[in-house]
């Protein structure tokens, strides 16, 4: 790997502060492995979207929402009181059959700047390959293999992941008037 490539993170973080939500269109494909870059970079853009989430009512954000071309993303369990977990480079593997989902993106708001509903079909339970950041006690890298997750957890995780492969639930699902 060229090492410049080791800042290519860096300096992501450092044009698209403060982040802010990209337009539909101007969303990047995944270019870059994020286990390729320094763990504090990752860690630092980690945070930066977790602080975002926390101050738009968002449970995840994928850093290709901010315009940042990476496999990097943050999810809760879907409470505003549940933390934040940190994951990179992952994919999911569907292990169960699929139900309904009822859910909104921070990338899909309507004319009156609320979120967008969609219903879709959603695995009841995934096998994530990937990785998970921690921050305590000490900034670690775990390797998930086949780790599985089902709920509404689950939901979350695919949501995410799908943005990383540039599918977006407006593609895949049918738009919900709710409001």
């Amino acid at each position: 790997m060229d090492e410049s490539d080791n800042t290519v993170l860096e300096r992501y973080i450092q044009e698209k502060s403060p982040l802010k939500i990209v337009p539909l269109d101007e969303i990047p494909l995944v270019k870059y492995k994020a286990i390729d870059q320094k763990s504090i970079s990752v860690a630092k853009l980690c945070i930066l979207m977790e602080n975002f989430c926390l101050q738009n009512n968002g449970i995840g954000l994928s850093a290709v929402q901010v315009g940042i071309p990476f496999n990097i993303f943050v999810a809760s369990k879907g409470s505003k009181k549940d933390k934040f977990f940190y994951f990179f480079d992952c994919e999911y593997e569907g292990t169960d059959e699929k139900n309904f989902s009822l859910e909104g993106c921070l990338s899909i708001l309507n004319k009156n700047n609320k979120t967008r509903i969609f219903k879709l079909e959603r695995f009841k339970s995934i096998n994530l390959n990937g990785f998970l950041l921690n921050l305590q006690p000490q900034l670690q890298n775990y390797k998930l293999e086949n780790m599985n997750f089902s709920g509404y957890f689950c939901n979350i995780l695919q949501h995410e992941i799908d943005h990383a492969n540039n599918v977006l639930i407006s593609n895949i699902g049918k738009e919900m008037e709710l409001y």
